[in-house]
């Protein structure tokens, strides 16, 4: 699925909000939602390990982006899990 969206806010390294919207519904303010990514350091300063959040909001509700990403979110984290910690 094509997505196009604009840079709310950045705070590096520890926040980024995105605006989140399919191309042909851009400009429609009610079918755009928002993806906030957040990187907190666990543990800090005995823990090397960093949590990441990812919280998807303002979905329409029952709209097929609201399945999508349902599916779309979990099935990534499972992907870049593994390939995070088994990083050196």
């Amino acid at each position: 699925m094509d997505i196009v969206g604009e840079v709310v806010e950045c705070d590096p390294p520890k926040r980024l909000v995105l605006t989140w919207v399919p191309p042909a519904e851009h400009g429609q303010p009610e079918k755009t939602s928002r993806v906030t990514i957040t990187l907190d350091p666990e543990g800090w300063p005995n823990g090397p390990w960093t949590k990441l959040q990812i919280v998807h909001s303002e979905l329409e509700p029952d709209s097929k982006m609201l399945h999508s990403v349902s599916y779309g979110w979990p099935g990534l984290m499972s992907v870049l899990k593994p390939m995070l910690e088994s990083a050196k």
